[in-house]
């Protein structure tokens, strides 16, 4: 290691963060990656690997103090902007917001509560940690449930009964760090994707797009599919603009992405939830084709405390983020799309897993193994190309079995 280099700690192994350690290595860093897996993506491009998780926050401290960091950062994994902010705080290094907001963002709980008391729309909810305060749900049925501080949608299920609650609350603490679970009425609507940067305390819209999932069993909505811009009404768009800038200025975020999950019904909007992240699965990408902006190397400004100016002009195009999926087993590739770049039916393909990496039974984001990007001029053209390269696609595990759920783009989108 040259000692003279400024070096950055980067947690989470993720595809997104190839691009993350890719960008700070152009500006002199060295980087340094921890993540739990043995041969997470980003460890291709990283300096140094270190397996730990990026989930332990003295762990991290210890280390990110023994090598004597300069920054610590995560752009695009929720969790772990908790440790970032510890550490920074602890370390006296930079960091887009402190350790107490970082908390209030990514704890379901105390964000939800803070959303009800500064007026933000949000569904009703309750807080457990054993089956004792679930005898009386004050909900009809169906209802949501999640842990409070999970990455991604692990642990996310819906329960249409009172068994189910319990079974699903269970699951719940269990995966939770905090013991502790989130009961949500269910609420109906589309549900669209905003991703933001807020630039002098106004949030600046990027894009808004419509996400379809998949209800693959009587628990499991799983989000395959992102269409941008969103089909809602102006209206909708003026509440959606408005609750941004509401949440920048209750939770004293500036300067930083914000990712808004909402459920849009007619003019109406409610906050699922939100991050002052950017979304993964290749959200970065799909802001920069849709809108030729870089948040990506906004965000990494905002952790250095360097103020970003937002240029951004929406494509007159439509995008889909299409996402991968495959049986249980040990990753090996995704194949034949190769043809399908050739033909121009899909712009992209990202992979997410690497040669060998285990495919979990659990359908939630973090077992996604790749995304492709879609454009076209209409909606209708749009599910065209989608359809064709699923056709077209495969996953093999590292015996050549066909393992791909391509199940999950057919039947009904919810």
């Amino acid at each position: 290691m040259n000692v003279n280099r400024l070096k950055a700690l980067v947690l989470g192994g993720t595809d997104d963060h190839i691009a993350l350690i890719c960008n700070l290595k152009r500006q002199g860093y060295y980087t340094i990656l921890i993540d739990y897996y043995d041969n997470p993506p980003a460890k291709q491009v990283a300096d140094l690997h270190v397996k730990e998780s990026i989930l332990d926050k003295e762990r991290v401290l210890e280390i990110a103090r023994g090598l004597d960091v300069d920054l610590v950062i995560s752009s695009c994994i929720d969790q772990a902007l908790v440790t970032a902010c510890y550490v920074a705080h602890k370390l006296n290094l930079p960091a887009p917001f402190g350790f107490g907001t970082a908390l209030a963002v990514t704890n379901k709980g105390l964000m939800k509560s803070r959303m009800v008391e500064c007026g933000i729309p949000t569904s009703k909810f309750f807080l457990v940690n054993d089956d004792l305060n679930i005898n009386d749900c004050p909900f009809d049925f169906p209802v949501m449930v999640k842990p409070v501080d999970s990455n991604g949608s692990f642990g996310v299920k819906k329960a249409n009964n009172m068994e189910e609650l319990r079974q699903h609350m269970r699951a719940a603490i269990e995966i939770s760090r905090t013991d502790t679970a989130i009961v949500e009425e269910f609420v109906e609507g589309i549900e669209v994707s905003v991703d933001c940067f807020i630039q002098s305390g106004q949030a600046k819209i990027l894009m808004m797009g419509q996400v379809f999932k998949k209800q693959v069993d009587a628990s499991t909505l799983l989000i395959y599919q992102t269409l941008f811009p969103a089909p809602i009404s102006q209206a909708a768009k003026a509440n959606i603009q408005d609750i941004a800038n509401k949440i920048s200025s209750h939770f004293k975020l500036d300067n930083s992405p914000l990712l808004i999950q909402t459920l849009v019904k007619g003019d109406e909007v409610n906050v699922i939830e939100f991050s002052p992240r950017i979304g993964g699965g290749s959200k970065y990408r799909t802001i920069q084709h849709f809108t030729g902006f870089d948040i990506l190397d906004a965000s990494v400004q905002s952790f250095l405390g360097n103020q970003v100016s937002v240029i951004c002009e929406p494509s007159r195009f439509l995008y889909s983020r299409n996402h991968i999926y495959a049986d249980p087993g040990f990753f090996r590739d995704i194949v034949n799309y190769k043809e399908l770049l050739d033909q121009g039916v899909i712009e992209e393909i990202v992979f997410f897993k690497t040669k060998g990496s285990e495919i979990g039974p659990e359908l939630a984001s973090r077992n996604r193994v790749g995304s492709f990007l879609v454009k076209a001029e209409t909606r209708t053209k749009v599910f065209e190309k989608v359809a064709k390269a699923v056709e077209v696609l495969d996953v093999l595990d590292i015996d050549g079995n066909s393992i791909m759920r391509k199940d999950i783009f057919s039947g009904p989108k919810v």
